[in-house]
């Protein structure tokens, strides 16, 4: 294994893990046309937290002429790649992300008229999923001082508003809040589905099998979309905290008052079913 300190001088350079193969991803999408210059960004993230104050930034380069900006950003174990394209980002990604469960005016807006976007790719040396994600979190945060005003997770069909990362001023540590944010809000995405056999709305999660987790669905009625959002959010967050996998036909306790029995989707729950494993949740008690 090769230690991120042979790479990584927390006050003079930054370069990638040259073992990542397949590395955790989130678009940032910004309407305006304010350019991101890497002097300015390496300021606002030393400022950010106390520990960012060593981030560097490095650019690269750039011969393609829908690149704005190719640069490594780093502090501690994390080490981050920035591509900046003049276009949007490609409209069958947009559809994607454009049915979660968190989807605002404001991030509509966004979704269908940004015009330009930027890549985040995880290349540094922290091996544990969930952190990868709150150090993008983080850079999303800071790129909302530079225009930033969604921040997409594909593979997660979730798209979210940057000013939320940003916090506010009742949460006196950003990173315990990036930490603490619901799971399903953008590290995984919700998604609602209409079918089945069972009357209500069909809620399931999409990425959370990036962080390590199983993919949850449940099905609601539309006045209880709020607390099976919570709940769902409960069970992932317990398979996060404690390592534990989910298996079917075993109940599991969530909080002082629900017990939940999983179950694999049956054969009228097709719409469920994907390469990744997922599971329904049903209250027993």
């Amino acid at each position: 294994m090769v230690s991120f300190t042979s790479f990584f001088n927390s006050r003079k350079t930054v370069a990638a893990n040259p073992g990542v193969d397949k590395p955790l991803t989130l678009q940032v999408l910004f309407r305006g046309d304010r350019d991101l210059e890497t002097k300015h960004l390496q300021k606002s993230l030393r400022t950010y937290h106390r520990a960012t104050r060593s981030a560097v930034c490095k650019e690269h380069q750039v011969a393609d002429p829908t690149v704005n900006t190719d640069c490594l950003v780093g502090w501690q174990k994390h080490v981050i790649r920035l591509i900046g394209y003049n276009a949007p980002v490609p409209a069958d990604a947009v559809r994607r992300c454009a049915r979660p469960f968190f989807k605002s005016e404001e991030v509509k807006k966004t979704l269908t008229r940004h015009r330009r976007h930027l890549r985040l790719y995880y290349v540094g040396y922290d091996t544990n999923p969930f952190e990868q994600y709150v150090a993008m979190a983080v850079l999303g945060a800071v790129l909302a001082d530079f225009g930033a005003e969604v921040i997409m997770n594909h593979s997660a069909c979730t798209a979210f508003p940057v000013s939320y990362l940003t916090g506010n001023k009742t949460h006196t540590d950003k990173m315990t809040w990036l930490r603490s944010m619901p799971l399903p809000a953008l590290y995984c995405g919700l998604v609602k589905y209409a079918g089945g056999h069972t009357p209500g709305i069909w809620m399931r999660t999409h990425g959370a099998y990036k962080l390590g987790l199983t993919d949850i669905a449940v099905v609601a009625s539309r006045h209880q979309e709020k607390f099976h959002f919570d709940l769902i959010n409960s069970v992932l967050t317990h398979q996060l905290v404690t390592g534990r996998s989910l298996e079917p036909g075993i109940t599991h306790r969530v909080g002082r008052y629900i017990t939940l029995r999983l179950r694999e989707p049956d054969r009228h729950e097709a719409f469920l079913r994907s390469k990744n494993q997922v599971y329904v949740a049903e209250i027993v008690a």
